[in-house]
């Protein structure tokens, strides 16, 4: 397998520079299969220090930089990281050096590393810097939601979600965070994380449900401990004007101001730059969401960094989706602010034997409008959620909640699930 990759290198090299892509030697995304490269290891005193040219410790940075290593004599590749995540390669020389496009990442610190090998792999020298990234909310991205929670399901087979990620080529997913997440869950993110770069944006706690002083602590060492470096937002209680009744937005506020206190903490703690969402409230009534928008804001103001919404289609396609958008733009912006904003859950079913008063698609239909949905956002700065990755199963072909995913599961056996048309869709708009 080592001489396959290395000839894949050799390949690849070759390519960029005919292509001009690069200016010289090799760059390697982590879609190439994993090698030494792919781990920065444990930099210990015995790995000698090297000096980053640029950029400096502590530089604000924004669209396209230079990273350019001082590496020692004998070094025969330059491996780059971003927050641990390996994001090129230089085998040229003499000097080294990456171009990395700050733009796909949320404002805010990061860490940079260089670690110079040798031809047979041995580190040889390595350096750290954090700086921070200010593009003005970064570049809009595009998640898929999906719940490794729900054992019973078809999120139940972790090692099975995760290779439909791996294949989706995602590089965010937005999910439920508790107090109470189990080690099994923890290692969904992890390896989400490892294997592919995947970051998340949680939504903390369910409606409703007041954390203690003992869950804040739990929720904080979850994000300083096995989530550090994973978590990229963390948001308020998920559509908390319908699931609550009566006074849904005094605990709602009271439950917004804890979060935005303890990630305060944890950002403070760990050096991260955790964003805080606004509580995502329910759009089944989009015109009882913006009167709840106008409850809730006044109460929260100065507890977010980041403006999170939902919203689905309602079967409004083109112009009138356009116009839909437009609209909630508007409207948080006028209750929030100039934040950065994301839609946390759209998407469209596919339930055919479904009789409710909502409007289904076909499957033809979910991957026609899909690329209007996203494309809506992103060219309006807004990064979006589609819900969701999987199907449950439903052999009767009429739950709703069933038949929202990207991928048919006709039965919990990953051996049976199919894409649906608007998988390759999807996958086309994240990894153009």
């Amino acid at each position: 397998m080592r001489l396959l990759t290395t000839l894949q290198r050799l390949l690849l090299c070759f390519a960029f520079l005919i292509s001009l892509v690069a200016s010289k030697g090799c760059v390697v995304g982590t879609d190439i299969e994993p090698d030494d490269d792919d781990e920065i290891g444990e930099l210990s005193a015995a790995v000698a220090t090297m000096p980053l040219r640029s950029p400096m410790a502590g530089a604000t940075v924004s669209g396209t930089i230079t990273i350019d290593a001082a590496a020692p004599s004998g070094t025969a590749k330059v491996a780059f990281f971003v927050d641990g995540v390996r994001v090129g390669v230089d085998t040229s020389g003499p000097s080294w050096t990456f171009p990395l496009d700050t733009t796909k990442y949320l404002d805010g610190k990061r860490t940079l590393t260089a670690v110079a090998r040798k031809a047979d792999s041995t580190r040889l020298a390595a350096a750290t810097v954090t700086v921070t990234v200010a593009n003005a909310g970064g570049k809009p991205h595009v998640a898929i939601r999906v719940f490794p929670h729900y054992s019973g399901s078809t999120y139940g087979n972790h090692e099975s979600v995760l290779q439909q990620l791996g294949r989706l080529g995602v590089s965010r997913i937005s999910a439920l965070l508790y107090p109470t997440m189990s080690g099994e869950e923890i290692k969904f993110y992890q390896n989400a994380y490892s294997r592919y770069g995947i970051r998340v944006w949680f939504a903390v706690g369910s409606p409703g449900a007041t954390l203690s002083d003992a869950d804040w602590t739990k929720v904080r060492n979850l994000l300083t401990g096995p989530l550090a470096g994973i978590t990229e937002v963390a948001s308020g209680w998920n559509e908390p004007n319908h699931r609550l009744s009566g006074d849904w937005a005094t605990p709602t506020a009271n439950h917004q101001k804890k979060l935005w206190a303890n990630i305060q903490q944890v950002n403070a703690a760990a050096g991260q730059t955790i964003r805080v969402g606004t509580p995502p409230l329910w759009s089944g009534s989009i015109s009882t969401q913006f009167s709840d928008l106008a409850i809730l804001s006044p109460k929260i103001k100065g507890a977010y960094d980041t403006i999170n919404w939902h919203m689905y289609p309602h079967g409004n396609t083109g112009s009138a989706l356009a116009s839909m958008v437009d609209a909630q733009v508007t409207q948080f912006r006028a209750a929030y602010g100039s934040f950065p904003m994301l839609n946390s859950e759209s998407g469209y079913f596919t339930a055919e034997n479904y009789t409710g008063g909502s409007n289904p698609s076909t499957e033809a239909e979910q991957a026609a409008q899909l690329p209007d949905l996203v494309n809506f956002h992103l060219s309006r700065g807004i990064s979006i959620s589609y819900f969701e990755l999987l199907d449950d199963v439903d052999p009767s072909g009429a739950n709703r909640e069933a038949h929202f995913g990207l991928v048919r599961t006709p039965s919990l056996s990953p051996s049976t699930w199919t894409d649906k048309p608007a998988f390759a869709v999807f996958k086309n708009l994240v990894t153009r």
